[in-house]
């Protein structure tokens, strides 16, 4: 189990989702820049926001708060699911929007 700081995930989740909508062309976690992947593989799901503290589980995902309660994985699926490049990457920056206004306590 990875323990992480909340503002170490806020940082590791910037980069991986600030490449993913600057590259919309990579569809794939899996298919991140080597020196990006190596700093998620071993999380579940990939993500640094599921791994806080070690708790390895979304529904503590500090995201549902900031989207006001509905799904925190909404945006990540929008993503999974795009059908062009446009689509992902307004799916990647609506999740950097989200990141980028919490404020972690760490």
């Amino acid at each position: 189990m990875v323990e992480l700081t909340k503002t170490k995930a806020k940082e590791i989740t910037l980069e991986v989702w600030r490449y993913l909508r600057d590259n919309p062309a990579v569809g794939d976690k899996e298919n991140l820049p080597e020196r990006i992947y190596n700093k998620i593989e071993d999380f579940s799901g990939g993500c640094a926001l599921c791994e806080i503290d070690g708790a390895e589980n979304c529904s503590f995902c500090p995201l549902r708060d900031l989207s006001g309660g509905n799904d925190n994985c909404s945006d990540y699926w929008s993503w999974t699911s795009a059908n062009t490049k446009e689509k992902r990457s307004e799916a990647a920056g609506r999740i950097i929007k989200l990141v980028e206004n919490w404020e972690p306590e760490d």
